[in-house]
C-alpha cells in the first residue's frame, strides 16, 4: 500500500507526463510549416542521355532520385513515423499504379527516426521503376506522373509530380 505521500508524488508524475503528451500534440518542430517550409523537395531522373530525360522506352529502368535540401540557416529535425524515410509513386490518369514501398515488399520498423538536416545540406535517395505496377506487371505506353515522398510524424512532403512518358 502506497503512503499518502507516495500517492501524491505519483499523482503529480502523471499530471506532468499527460501535460508532456498533450503539449507534443499538433504542430511539432519537424511538422512546422514555418520549418519544412525552409525544405526544398524535389524529383529528377538519372542515367540515360541526360538528367532532364523523361521519355523512356517501355520496359527501360527508369532510376528516380529524390532530394529534400535544407534551404534554412539552422537544422531542421526531420521525425519519421517509421524506418521508412522516402518513398516513390508512379500514377497514370491520377491513379496510382506502382509505389517503391509495396512493390519491393518493404517492411519497416515501427518506431520513431530522427534525422537532422544541416542549413544547406541535401538527402538524395534513389530506387530504380523497371515500367511495371506494383505487382510486376508491365505497364503500358503513355504518360505517367512520378512523385517522391518523405513520411513525417503529422505530416508527408511530397515532391513535384515528374511526367515520364513511356514509349513503344
Amino acid at each position: 500500500m502506497l503512503s499518502s505521500g507516495m500517492r501524491r508524488a505519483a499523482a503529480l508524475l502523471l499530471i506532468v507526463l499527460a501535460a508532456a503528451g498533450c503539449a507534443g500534440r499538433g504542430t511539432t518542430p519537424e511538422t512546422d510549416p514555418e520549418t519544412t517550409n525552409r525544405l526544398l523537395v524535389g524529383l529528377g531522373v538519372e542515367g540515360g542521355s541526360g538528367p532532364n530525360r523523361t521519355a523512356f522506352r517501355v520496359g527501360e529502368p527508369v532510376t528516380l532520385v529524390l532530394f529534400v535540401e535544407n534551404r534554412g540557416q539552422t537544422p531542421v529535425r526531420l521525425v519519421h513515423p517509421s524506418a521508412q524515410r522516402y518513398d516513390f509513386t508512379v500514377s497514370r490518369e491520377g491513379r496510382e499504379v506502382w509505389r517503391w514501398s509495396a512493390a519491393t515488399g518493404a517492411v519497416f520498423a515501427q518506431a520513431l527516426q530522427e534525422i537532422e538536416v544541416p542549413p544547406g545540406e541535401r538527402l538524395v535517395h534513389r530506387e530504380t521503376w523497371r515500367g511495371t505496377d506494383t505487382a510486376g506487371q508491365p505497364v503500358p505506353p503513355g504518360r505517367y506522373a512520378a512523385r517522391g515522398l518523405v513520411p513525417l510524424r503529422g505530416r508527408q512532403l511530397e515532391s513535384p509530380p515528374l511526367e515520364i512518358t513511356l514509349e513503344p
